[in-house]
């Protein structure tokens, strides 16, 4: 059984992870979502103006109500930086499985830090909510998720062929990963 908690404020070393607002639409959209090269793998679109971000976050900040909701900013510690966003999405409470899902600026990829805010979200997941499977998928060309994925302790199980759509509406494949509660335990 499922005991959640929503989108609660977490930390590590290096990171704060927490909700966002519409306050934080500049710093997504130069950051992330209106960078085609960072977005190109995602199953959403590139956003065409800090207006469609900002229209995103409001959606995002309705949601923050629900303890079933779970969306973070991630944010540097030692300046406050907006960097990137991490989700569980896809819940099933009878499954007791969630999908994660993150995107970094493109400034601050190859720093460790998708790593180190996913593991602290497994931590979360498994511990204090109680999943007991998180699935992650990327897609085949973008071996950098998949790194982080390999780095946390997802183990991959397969490759999927045409299974999910792009964020152009193709079908594309994708690998997936998958960490399960019996045989996690926080990688330092």
């Amino acid at each position: 059984m499922l005991h959640h908690k929503g989108t609660q404020w977490l930390g590590t070393e290096r990171l704060r992870l927490c909700p966002l607002s519409p306050n934080y639409a500049e710093e997504m959209f130069s950051g992330w979502s209106g960078d085609s090269e960072v977005t190109k793998y995602l199953p959403w679109p590139t956003h065409d103006s800090v207006e469609v971000t900002r229209k995103i976050l409001s959606d995002w900040s309705e949601n923050y109500t629900s303890t079933k909701y779970y969306n973070w900013g991630i944010f540097l510690k030692e300046n406050g930086k907006l960097i990137g966003t991490i989700s569980f999405v896809n819940i099933n409470d009878y499954k007791c499985t969630a999908e994660i899902g993150y995107v970094i600026s493109r400034d601050y990829w190859n720093n460790g830090y998708a790593s180190e805010a996913a593991k602290r979200l497994l931590d979360y997941a498994f511990n204090d909510i109680g999943f007991k499977t998180i699935i992650g998928y990327h897609h085949p060309k973008n071996i950098s998720s998949g790194k982080v994925m390999q780095k946390i302790g997802m183990k991959r199980e397969g490759w999927l062929p045409g299974t999910m759509l792009n964020n152009k509406g193709q079908r594309c494949d994708v690998i997936q990963y998958a960490a399960y509660a019996d045989n996690f335990c926080l990688i330092k």
